[in-house]
């Protein structure tokens, strides 16, 4: 018999791009700021940086996904309904949720990169970063800046298995935001699912959603 197990996850996610600006192109960005009461980071980006819009400032970090914990997983076998709920609700289906965590694959390293120094005091070097920002004295430091749509998905994805669903083979697919540019967290997101040892992608949408405002450090 095969079994088809379908996975829908619905909510709120983002387009989520991180990548560096030398001090230069940050005064840019300051002047262009200047100009306008609410000022366009994507335009600023076409305009002034000349590139094709936001998602190309991203040598640290870029993908497109659904907000983890702002998400509602929808877990159908042959088109009977086995789950529907939050990802902390899915951990109650578990004979134990440590399974969970340990079925899910973190693919934080090929949709962004560490870019820690090391041997450095994490707090005392962000807050002189923070602090270095807000004076103006960019100087010494490239500027890394953060940037996130605001947007509603709605995916589906299915996978075939000739042996019968087993939730405790099945597991979750995401990245952690605080593995990328500096380690500030920003969420986790859902990348997919895998049952056993297959693996399904969501195919997001590009990037359609208002641009919430550029976070600079």
């Amino acid at each position: 018999m095969s079994y088809l197990i379908s996975v829908t996850c619905s909510g709120k996610g983002s387009e989520f791009c991180q990548g560096m600006l030398k001090s230069d192109m940050f005064d840019m960005w300051l002047k262009f700021q200047s100009k306008y009461s609410n000022p366009n980071w994507n335009t600023f980006c076409q305009e002034e940086l000349q590139v094709d819009g936001y998602w190309e400032v991203n040598e640290i970090g870029h993908f497109t996904a659904l907000d983890l914990n702002h998400c509602v997983i929808k877990i159908h076998v042959n088109g009977t309904l086995f789950f529907e709920g939050s990802y902390i609700e899915l951990r109650d289906t578990y004979e134990d949720e440590d399974i969970l965590d340990s079925n899910y694959t973190n693919e934080s390293s090929e949709y962004g990169r560490l870019f820690l120094p090391e041997d450095i005091d994490y707090q005392s070097w962000i807050e002189k970063r923070t602090e270095n920002v807000v004076n103006g004295n960019k100087d010494k430091n490239d500027i890394l800046v953060t940037v996130k749509t605001s947007e509603s998905f709605h995916v589906k994805s299915e996978i075939s298995s000739s042996d019968p669903f087993d939730i405790l083979k099945f597991g979750l697919i995401g990245v952690c935001t605080d593995e990328f540019g500096f380690g500030i967290d920003y969420g986790d997101f859902l990348l997919g699912f895998k049952i056993n040892n297959t693996s399904c992608h969501f195919e997001y949408p590009g990037g359609i959603g208002p641009i919430e405002s550029p976070y600079f450090l």
